[in-house]
Order: C-alpha cells, then structure tokens, then sequence
C-alpha cells in the first residue's frame, strides 16, 4: 500500500512540475515558450514525414539526422495499422500536437485579457464593466467582508472577475469603487 501511494505521490509531484498555473508571475512567457517548442516538434515530425515520402534513403537525406527518440516514435509497434507497418509519424500525432497548439494559443490569449484587465484595476482601484450585467475586477484579492456581500448578492467568481446583475451590485463595493 506504501508503495501505491509512493507512486501517486511521484505522479502528483511530477504533474505539478510540468503544469502552468494562470497566477503565476511568468505564465504568459511559459505558454509561449512551450508553444514554440510544440510548433517546433511539429515542423520536424512534418519534415520526416516528408523525407519519409520521397523514397528509400529518406534517413539519409533528413537534416539534421533523426534522434533516438525519434527513432523509437517511429518504428514503434503503435504505427502499425491493419497488420500494414506504415513508416513515418501518424496523422494523429500531428493533429493532437496542434491542438495542444491551439489551445495553448486560447489560453496565453485570455491571460493577456486577464492581464489588461487587472492593470486597469490597479490604476482605476476597482474596475466595474458593463451595463446591466457587470463584470468587476479588484487589482487584488479583496477582503473576505466584500467577498461575502458579493456572494449574498448572487455574484459569482469566473476568469479573474466578479459576474453579476447591476440591480444587486453590494454598497461595499459602490464605495470602493467611487
């Protein structure tokens, strides 16, 4: 049983090592930086997969020559299809990695938003947006008085603001925001 909750706890400790958290001070640079590692595998993956194409001598040709990692991606029993051994790297591959490319892209585009946003507040002190539904943005974490009259008046936490009616919008965070 030790052992079981040894291996989770690795696992935890590895997954927390590899994971961006949208608070931390350089999650914009992260993103990118693991955008342009995953573009960058991808432009060689399409690469082999061309060489691949052009015919017998292909590991020849490549440029630079094919790592050992690269080596065993490709010739693993995984790329065997219908019994049929395919060489090259499978669409598949190709079209996870853009999608983990894409969403990297949506979320480094949304902490930029998020960013924006809360320069404002710093400069406003509260930013409030919006007409009838507001969106309220404090530069940083308000007292827990203001937090529970936002949440009595039915606001809810979502994206880095307050969401709520106009109608409801608490006297506690009028007189911050004036």
């Amino acid at each position: 049983m030790s052992d079981h909750h040894t291996a989770k706890a690795d696992g935890l400790t590895h997954q927390l090592d590899r994971s961006i958290f949208s608070d931390d001070a350089d999650a914009i640079e992260q993103i990118e930086a693991r955008m342009a590692m995953n573009e960058a595998k991808r432009d060689r993956m399409k690469a082999i997969n061309a060489a691949i194409r052009k015919g017998t001598g292909w590991e020849t040709r490549l440029q630079p020559p094919l790592t050992e990692a690269e080596h065993g991606e490709l010739l693993s029993p995984a790329h065997a299809w219908a019994g049929v051994y395919k060489p090259g790297f499978p669409s598949y591959a190709l079209t996870n990695l853009g999608a983990r490319i894409r969403a990297d892209k949506e979320r480094l585009a949304e902490l930029e938003v998020r960013a924006i946003r809360t320069e404002q507040a710093e400069a406003a002190g509260v930013l409030i947006e919006g007409d009838d539904f507001l969106r309220i943005t404090f530069p940083e974490k308000p007292e827990r008085s203001v937090i529970d009259a936002l949440k009595a008046a039915g606001y809810r936490w979502s994206q880095g603001s307050w969401y709520g009616s106009r109608a409801a919008l608490p006297e506690a965070v009028a007189t911050l925001a004036n």
